[in-house]
């Protein structure tokens, strides 16, 4: 079954945020909601992907334990250090409580402090 999943990322490591999501087959770009801290700044990027499937959930709980998926990272551009250094600070949030992933995703912001940055 698959569920809602919110990540957010600092701003600083967009790029290697990315990186690591064409490295594990799931698109260059995920993260392209810009969100602040301060309502004018851009301080995160945030992505909402509503159809998580167990198997990535898993992987992303593993990874926030300390065990990255067999990647061979270079080959896409990092090291082991810097994608840990993502997962690390990364925001993630799981839940099947919503009926509208939107709403989980303001949730999410709502509880970090964060808003999306219009225009």
């Amino acid at each position: 079954m698959s569920v809602s999943l919110v990540m957010i990322v600092p701003a600083s490591l967009l790029d290697d945020a990315n990186a690591t999501g064409l490295a594990l087959g799931v698109g260059p770009e995920n993260f392209t909601v810009a969100l602040s801290s301060d309502g004018s700044t851009v301080t995160h990027y945030g992505a909402l992907h509503q159809l998580a499937q167990p198997e990535f959930v898993q992987m992303l709980a593993d990874a926030e334990g300390g065990t990255l998926p067999p990647i061979t990272w270079e080959d896409h551009g990092l090291t082991e250090a810097r994608v840990q250094a993502v997962v690390d600070a990364l925001i993630a949030d799981v839940s099947s409580e919503y009926s509208r992933p939107g709403d989980h995703f303001t949730a999410v912001l709502a509880s970090n402090n964060l808003e999306v940055l219009h225009g």
